[in-house]
């Protein structure tokens, strides 16, 4: 289930969607909240052709990711499941070796 935003938030779904559903332009809050879901998932540095000027891209990136509820969740999401990942291959390393 996906977290409630804070109190005071407002729903983004509509403005989000409107873009690749309806090929309308984002808004400059919308494109703020989409830098900051890839920021936090850590896909940001992904993009192609790459981002120049790196360092002050990731750091507007950065604050941007914290001023959205929404890309902690998913920074906290990413976090997780890496750790999940690593616990996993922790455990089945030893038991394929011994066998």
């Amino acid at each position: 289930m996906p977290p409630e935003p804070p109190s005071g938030e407002r729903d983004s779904g509509p403005e989000i969607r409107a873009v690749p559903e309806a090929g309308e332009s984002p808004d400059a809050r919308t494109a703020a909240a989409v830098i900051a879901l890839l920021s936090s998932s850590g896909t940001l540095q992904t993009l192609r052709p790459a981002l120049i000027r790196w360092a002050e891209v990731r750091e507007r990136a950065k604050a941007l990711e914290n001023g959205s509820w929404g890309a902690q969740a998913v920074h906290t999401a990413v976090t997780r499941t890496a750790a999940a990942v690593a616990a996993s291959s922790t455990a089945v390393t030893p038991a394929v070796i011994t066998s």
